[in-house]
């Protein structure tokens, strides 16, 4: 413990006065500095999982990312699959939903092929999602050549990355195949020019950054084994894959997530140019910002998916809250030196010390933590 009373030193303060005032700076750059160093490392962790979640959900196609055409599958008397030229045109995202981890779009898909054996838009299903509504646009035939194009409104599921949200690029997925014909009958070729994107495709708030088309693979266990027991053999159905990479805005959303938390604490650093004795308003202004963001964490919370893991938001809560409570602790200090030891002078110093070094380290984390998300 230090001892405040002691031989004065200029201004009226003690020595021990002093390096009171200097211990608790040095103690709040530390609490401050171990806080940004712990969630950095931790938001690194996060944007890690999320570049192996993405690359381990791409695999789960065989041939995703090998090019635009699906390997060949054949049927069990040698007869080679027909290839089914295919693209998408993205018309609108819409009904984005955090929460509830899903979204709207509205696409075009088209197919081109040769034969009367196929007929891939008949029973096209979406792997990640539901049609809402289906309706043929355009058929032909020239020289052979068969052209369909279907207008499609489907509801698609997504796992969105609350944990860095709103500083964390997401990835949608368009996910196409046939729920009848496998890849035996037919596989998917992409025409190799992505996907063609409307410009009022995305809402003003999100920005495409990426997309890509490609084709692949996905297995399903047919349980149909032989007749002498042996387990059933898979069925392969040629894949079709529109992905589609996003950025929210992340500083306009960041403050329009957090300015409430934000005035909170701010309303609470102006305590400190209260004198202690004034409890009513040194202690109330606190108080009253601590429910305030208590509230703010509550309507974060309902926005995101309810996660485990302590995200970005959880963060930033958590530092406010704790910034409020170091503010009440400290009014609680300065108040013991001014009423019951009379030391005025060590008081005021104590309060511009602790303003400086709250102040600085809230906002130095504030500007950390999203660039680590970023």
């Amino acid at each position: 413990m230090f001892k405040l009373q002691g031989s004065m030193s200029k201004g009226g303060m003690t020595r021990g006065g002093y390096r009171f005032v200097v211990a608790w700076a040095v103690g709040m750059i530390v609490v401050y500095g171990l806080g940004g160093y712990f969630g950095v490392r931790q938001l690194q962790g996060y944007k890690a999982e999320s570049r192996e979640y993405r690359q381990a959900w791409m695999k789960t196609f065989t041939a995703a990312g090998q090019g635009t055409r699906a390997p060949e599958v054949r049927a069990s008397g040698g007869a080679k699959s027909a290839d089914v030229h295919v693209g998408l045109s993205l018309n609108r995202i819409s009904d984005i939903e955090l929460r509830q981890a899903n979204w709207t779009a509205d696409f075009d898909i088209w197919f081109r092929w040769k034969g009367k054996s196929v007929n891939p838009g008949r029973n096209l299903q979406i792997v990640n999602g539901t049609i809402l509504e289906k309706k043929k646009v355009r058929a032909r035939i020239k020289n052979g050549v068969r052209y369909e194009q279907y207008r499609v409104r489907a509801r698609m599921s997504n796992a969105f990355d609350a944990a860095r949200f709103p500083f964390s690029s997401e990835g949608l997925a368009i996910a196409v195949t046939d729920e009848v014909d496998g890849a035996d009958v037919f596989r998917y070729v992409a025409d190799g020019r992505g996907i063609d994107i409307s410009h009022l495709a995305a809402p003003q708030h999100l920005k495409i950054t990426r997309d890509l088309a490609v084709v692949g693979l996905q297995h399903y266990a047919s349980g149909e084994g032989g007749a002498d027991g042996s387990a059933g053999t898979d069925t392969v159905h040629s894949v079709f894959v529109a992905g589609l990479l996003i950025r929210p805005p992340s500083v306009s959303l960041y403050l329009k997530l957090f300015q409430a938390l934000f005035a909170s604490v701010a309303i609470t650093l102006i305590v400190f140019f209260i004198r202690a004795t004034h409890v009513d308003p040194r202690f109330g202004l606190a108080v009253g910002a601590f429910f305030a963001a208590v509230g703010n964490n509550i309507y974060v919370i309902t926005l995101l998916p309810p996660s485990e893991r302590i995200s970005l938001a959880n963060m930033i809560n958590g530092i406010g809250l704790g910034t409020i409570f170091l503010a009440l602790a400290q009014s609680a200090i300065s108040l013991y030196i001014l009423d019951t030891m009379g030391r005025e002078r060590l008081s005021r110093v104590f309060d511009m010390v602790s303003f400086a070094a709250l102040f600085i380290g809230y906002a130095a984390l504030n500007l950390v933590l999203p660039l680590a998300a970023g």
